[in-house]
């Protein structure tokens, strides 16, 4: 069965994007694919997403601003950085702006799918446990 999981990854570096949306495409993931900040934001007022993907250092901004701006919007949007700032310093900034997981570059791909297997999951638990929730 597919993995039911749409994302947005926003990676200025053009080859990482490719390979990325490439890889992830044929694994059966609904991916849309931007470089910046502005581009993820428009991107994202017209989709839905259930991941993002992101680098921290992009061309015009910060991707720990951009996910504190998505998860306003998407509280449940599940965050993993990828990026090259692996210091503890990174890594706790951030955790702090909302990213659950800190992926350190270069990875591999099969890193990526092991965190979006885990998000796969995180997605089947916040499902299951809505059904358990009865209105007010």
């Amino acid at each position: 069965m597919p993995p039911t999981l749409s994302m947005i990854i926003v990676e200025d570096h053009a080859d990482t994007r490719s390979i990325l949306n490439l890889f992830l495409s044929r694994s059966g993931y609904s991916v849309r694919a931007v470089g910046t900040c502005a581009g993820a934001l428009q991107v994202f007022e017209q989709n839905q997403f259930d991941v993002l993907l992101s680098d921290v250092w992009l061309p015009d901004g910060d991707g720990c601003w951009l996910v504190q701006r998505l998860l306003a919007c998407k509280p449940d949007l599940y965050a993993i950085a990828v990026t090259g700032l692996c210091e503890k310093k990174d890594v706790q900034r951030c955790r702090e702006a909302g990213f659950k997981h800190h992926l350190c570059k270069p990875f591999t791909v099969s890193a990526v799918e092991s965190l979006l297997l885990q998000a796969v999951e995180d997605k089947k638990s916040r499902r299951a446990a809505s059904d358990y929730l009865l209105p007010l």
